[in-house]
């Protein structure tokens, strides 16, 4: 990656990355949207298991008491 410098130790190990904040801002929002996936990911699979009655249902009560 062009424009990233890493800092480095007296023995010559990386200790940190400097990254410039526009190629952050990149990372971070590529990383939001792989969360916001991951979530669905779990949610169809949560579905899924409620289908085939391996996961109890809440009830509205009990999803609304979660708010």
């Amino acid at each position: 990656m062009t424009g990233v410098s890493y800092v480095t130790n007296d023995r010559g190990k990386a200790t940190a990355v400097l990254v410039p904040l526009k190629k952050w801002d990149k990372v971070q929002h590529s990383l939001e949207k792989l969360k916001i996936l991951e979530d669905l990911k779990n949610g169809f699979k949560q579905m899924d298991q409620h289908a085939k009655g391996k996961l109890k249902t809440p009830t509205t009560a009990q999803l609304l008491a979660q708010l």
